[in-house]
């Protein structure tokens, strides 16, 4: 079950369950699969400008929390994988859905991390 506290986001396809978190790390694996900064992208994907099918599953492939043993996998592997998941999700309609939900909580635990500062 996701923990929205912690920026996850939950979606099943076909009874499967997936877990989206766009950690960091998450983010810094988007920007070398698209090769722009967080905020070039975002921009773009708000925008409808430069974003295609590949953007779309690279957005997937970063967001979602991976199974053991998914990180021996390559990087176009993954890829395939997540182009089959969008298929099953009905096309893109139903992943940009999911993009989106999973990037509104995500950034919404970031704003309520705003103003937070370490203790000396």
């Amino acid at each position: 079950m996701a923990n929205k506290e912690k920026g996850e986001h939950e979606f099943a396809v076909n009874g499967k369950k997936y877990l989206m978190r766009y950690t960091t790390n998450a983010l810094c694996e988007l920007e070398d699969l698209i090769g722009k900064p967080i905020d070039q992208i975002l921009d773009d994907f708000k925008k409808r400008k430069n974003i295609g099918v590949k953007e779309i599953r690279k957005f997937l492939l970063a967001g979602i929390v991976e199974e053991p043993g998914n990180a021996n996998k390559t990087i176009e592997a993954r890829l395939n994988e997540v182009g089959d998941l969008i298929d099953e999700l009905g096309g893109l309609a139903g992943a940009n859905d999911i993009i989106i939900e999973a990037f509104a909580i995500a950034f919404a635990k970031n704003k309520k991390n705003e103003g937070v500062s370490a203790k000396k």
